[in-house]
């Protein structure tokens, strides 16, 4: 399980203190472990996810949402309420997005 709290959090912290965070910032919610090799960072910056002007505006939350990760702070259930798609793929599950 993947427990994160308010001090990974990407929310209030400026690029300076994280500069390996670069391609995270602006998608995630918590820091990334090896944030320039991520399939889904990846693929949200090479499709200009950042720009303001695009209508679909992704969350990277790699977050247990308990209702206690220190930025959403509500529970997976009304997550899932809250958003119009959602996706959650897992590291047990067998998956690339460059098929």
């Amino acid at each position: 399980m993947n427990w994160r709290n308010k001090s990974e959090s990407l929310v209030d912290m400026n690029l300076g203190q994280y500069p390996d965070q670069n391609a995270a910032f602006g998608l995630a919610t918590h820091r990334i472990q090896n944030c320039e090799y991520d399939s889904v960072i990846h693929l949200c910056n090479e499709l200009d996810f950042k720009n303001p002007e695009r209508r679909i505006h992704p969350i990277y939350c790699d977050a247990y949402l308990n209702g206690n990760d220190g930025v959403i702070d509500i529970v997976y259930e009304q997550v899932l309420a809250a958003v119009d798609l959602t996706v959650f793929p897992s590291f047990y599950e067998p998956w690339d997005i460059h098929h």
